[in-house]
């Protein structure tokens, strides 16, 4: 059965927008990877689902990238076993080759406009695009001025945690987990696990279910598990 798993390669939070976009797959290792351009409308949503729910159909593994603004919009699809992914590559995310033709390619769906109907419609489509910057730029500042109270509760908490017992227990997690794993070298994939949307915090925690047998939840309101997790890592 095809493992599907969720995520996010953008982010937005209180220090602006967080993209991962160079990484949804190594240029180094990758066979084929598609940078969709055009604008909104274009169908650059609806051809990357075709490309899943083909690839699902097939039987091949899917990962699913979503739109850190709208959830229900598709922002990029990995194939890992074909070596294969496609992905938006257009503001606020640009994305450019790295070895053009030869790994990664334009595919320009801003071809199949109808552009008689857009020249017919240019005011309301300039009215639409400024107000939508508009509102994002609202939207950022208020996730700023957020972020900059939540700094002084962290800033509280981090006074009163114990730091040396939380160390032993994450030494504890790592031997009790790596015991007899071999020496053998891994690898990192970053990836968001959720983002702030339209519809609010989005957390995809489907995707930590479908790939870990086993999953330990650090209860962190207050930003302490960081560095942590980064010794864990």
């Amino acid at each position: 059965m095809a493992q599907i798993t969720n995520f996010f390669l953008g982010a937005n939070s209180g220090s602006g927008f967080q993209n991962l976009f160079s990484e949804i797959m190594d240029p180094e290792t990758a066979f084929d990877i598609m940078i969709l351009k055009g604008g909104p409308g274009v169908g650059k949503n609806t051809f990357m689902r075709e490309i899943g729910r083909t690839m699902e159909q097939a039987g091949a593994d899917v990962e699913y990238l979503w739109c850190s603004g709208d959830p229900d919009s598709l922002d990029g699809v990995v194939i890992p076993a074909l070596r294969c992914a496609v992905c938006d590559g257009t503001s606020p995310h640009a994305v450019e080759p790295k070895y053009p033709a030869a790994v990664d390619r334009y595919v320009d769906l801003g071809r199949f406009y109808d552009l008689p109907a857009a020249k017919a419609q240019a005011g309301e489509v300039k009215r639409h695009t400024h107000d939508y910057q508009d509102a994002y730029g609202r939207a950022y500042r208020c996730l700023k001025a957020a972020r900059q109270v939540e700094l002084d509760t962290v800033a509280e908490a981090s006074r009163n945690f114990d730091r040396q017992r939380a160390a032993r227990r994450f030494s504890g997690i790592m031997a009790r987990e790596l015991r007899g794993r071999g020496s053998g070298t891994g690898k990192i994939t970053r990836r968001f696990l959720g983002s702030l949307t339209y519809r609010g915090p989005v957390w995809r925690f489907d995707s930590v279910e479908a790939l870990c047998p086993k999953v330990y939840e650090l209860e962190d309101s207050y930003e302490q598990a960081g560095p942590l997790l980064a010794a864990l890592c």
